[in-house]
């Protein structure tokens, strides 16, 4: 049954983090995620907004809302197919749409410690301010999680994505985290 358990289960997150004094900044950050399993297969839609505000002067704004299907083929591999939507006000982008098709390797799995990876191809259609664009990446993600006790863990995740159509313009993206379970639905995370 794809290693888990089938039906719904939902993550949200919410930080902010309030300076006043000399200067004053305010930065609100949400982020959801909610998928529903069933037989071998999963649904997920994601979202998240960023807002930061320094003094009167409004320094980053930005959303984003996904779709992703994943088909289990066995409890190691997995297809998947995503869309999401984006924009980022001071990366001078109205929308970006994405759209992913890949596939999922499991390397490791036990008790305290998962390492997987996903390789796969995405087309990238940017409303930019001043220009409209159609890219093509390559995508290679890798994330290792590690849980240190019952109640603290750690992840780091690394994805690289070069691009086809304007090879100057790769991205890399990459956060680590721990995280702390204060009671059953509630927990602190520390990113960067």
């Amino acid at each position: 049954d794809g290693g888990a358990a089938d039906g719904w289960k939902h993550e949200s997150q919410a930080g902010a983090v309030v300076v006043t004094g000399n200067t004053e900044t305010t930065t609100l950050n949400f982020g959801s995620a909610t998928l529903y399993e069933f037989t071998r297969n999963v649904v997920k839609l994601s979202g998240s907004y960023l807002y930061q505000k320094s003094g009167e002067i409004l320094s980053a704004k930005s959303w984003s809302l996904g779709l992703r299907y994943d088909r289990n083929l066995t409890d190691f591999h997995t297809i998947f197919l995503g869309e999401t939507v984006e924009g980022d006000r001071f990366k001078g982008i109205d929308q970006r749409y994405n759209t992913d098709i890949g596939t999922k390797l499991v390397f490791l799995k036990d008790e305290t410690l998962n390492w997987l990876g996903e390789v796969g191809y995405r087309y990238t259609l940017e409303n930019a301010i001043t220009i409209s664009r159609s890219l093509h990446y390559a995508r290679v993600y890798s994330e290792v999680e590690k849980k240190w006790s019952a109640t603290l863990s750690s992840k780091y995740w690394l994805e690289f994505l070069p691009n086809f159509t304007e090879s100057s313009d790769w991205q890399a993206n990459t956060e680590l985290s721990f995280s702390v379970v204060l009671t059953s639905i509630f927990s602190v995370k520390s990113a960067y």
